[in-house]
C-alpha cells in the first residue's frame, strides 16, 4: 500500500518480496531436516510404526547448566567405573597369576603315595591272615628343563599388561579433561545466549517494532530484527543441544550419571 501511494519506492517491496521468498526456502528446510531428525530418533528408540503424533517430550528452554567436577575428581570416578580400565586391570592380574603358576612349574613335581593290602591265607597254607602298609613318594629330577621359557613369557606379558593399564590410565585422564572443557565451555556459551544475546536481540526486536508502528521505522528494518532476533534464538537452541551432547559424552567418560 505504501509503495502504491507513493510512500515507498518500488526497491523496498522488491527487497521484502526477495527476503520472503528466502525465508520460505528456510522454512521448507527446516521442515526436512526436522522430518529427518525425528525419522533418525524413532530408529535409535527402535520404533517402526507410523504415529503421525510422534514428538519428542521436553524443552530445551529448560536444560540445566552444571558445572563439570574437578579434572582429579573426574579422573578418580572415571577410573571407578570405566569398564575398559577394569578390563585392564583384570588383565594385569590374570598374567600376575600365569607368571606364579609358570614359576611354580619349575619345581619339582611331588607325588605322596599310601597303599594298604590284606593277605587271607589262613584256609590257604594255614597261616594268620597279613596286612601290609606302603608308603611312597614319587619326584620329577628337573635337571635341565626349568621352565624358562614359559616363565619368561609370563613375565613379559605381565610386564606388557601394566604398560597398557598405564597407557589406558594417561588416555583416559586426556579424556577426562578435554570432555570436562568441553562441558564447560557449552555451559558458558549456553548461557552467555540466555542471558545477554537473546535478551538484547529480543529488546531490539520490539524497539524497532514499536518505532515502526509509529512510523519511525522502515520495514526493513523491522525484518532485519526479526532476523537477528530469530538468527540469536536459533544460536541459543545450538547450544543447548551442544550442552546436551556435551553432557552426555562427559557422562560417557566417566563411565557414570553425573551430569543431567
Amino acid at each position: 500500500k505504501a509503495v502504491e501511494g507513493g510512500g515507498r519506492p518500488q526497491v523496498e517491496l522488491s527487497r521484502i518480496r526477495l527476503d520472503r521468498l528466502r525465508g520460505e526456502q528456510v522454512v521448507r528446510d527446516a521442515e526436512a531436516v526436522r522430518v529427518g531428525a525425528t525419522a533418525r530418533l524413532r530408529a535409535l528408540l527402535g520404533r517402526s510404526d507410523a504415529d503421525p503424533a510422534f514428538e519428542g517430550a521436553g524443552q530445551l528452554d529448560d536444560a540445566p547448566a552444571v558445572e563439570p567436577l574437578p579434572d582429579d575428581e573426574a579422573f578418580a570416578v572415571a577410573l571407578a567405573n570405566r569398564p575398559d580400565l577394569h578390563s585392564l586391570q583384570y588383565q594385569v592380574t590374570q598374567a600376575g597369576a600365569a607368571a606364579e603358576l609358570a614359576r611354580r612349574n619349575a619345581f619339582p613335581s611331588v607325588a605322596p603315595q599310601v597303599g594298604y593290602t590284606k593277605q587271607y591265607q589262613t584256609k590257604a597254607i594255614g597261616f594268620p591272615d597279613a596286612d601290609s602298609y606302603g608308603f611312597g613318594v614319587t619326584v620329577t629330577l628337573p635337571f635341565f628343563d626349568r621352565n624358562q621359557g614359559n616363565r619368561a613369557k609370563a613375565a613379559s606379558v605381565t610386564v606388557q599388561n601394566r604398560f597398557q593399564l598405564q597407557a589406558g590410565a594417561v588416555d583416559l585422564r586426556a579424556e577426562v579433561v578435554q570432555a570436562g572443557q568441553e562441558l564447560r565451555t557449552a555451559a558458558a556459551n549456553s548461557r552467555a545466549v540466555a542471558n545477554d544475546q537473546l535478551r538484547l536481540a529480543q529488546g531490539v526486536r520490539e524497539s524497532l517494532t514499536r518505532s515502526y508502528e509509529l512510523g519511525g521505522r522502515p520495514l526493513l528494518d523491522v525484518l532485519d530484527a526479526q532476523r537477528n532476533y530469530r538468527d540469536t534464538y536459533r544460536l541459543f537452541i545450538t547450544g543447548r543441544a551442544s550442552y546436551g551432547r556435551a553432557a552426555a559424552r562427559y557422562n560417557a567418560v566417566l563411565g557414570k550419571q553425573v551430569a543431567p
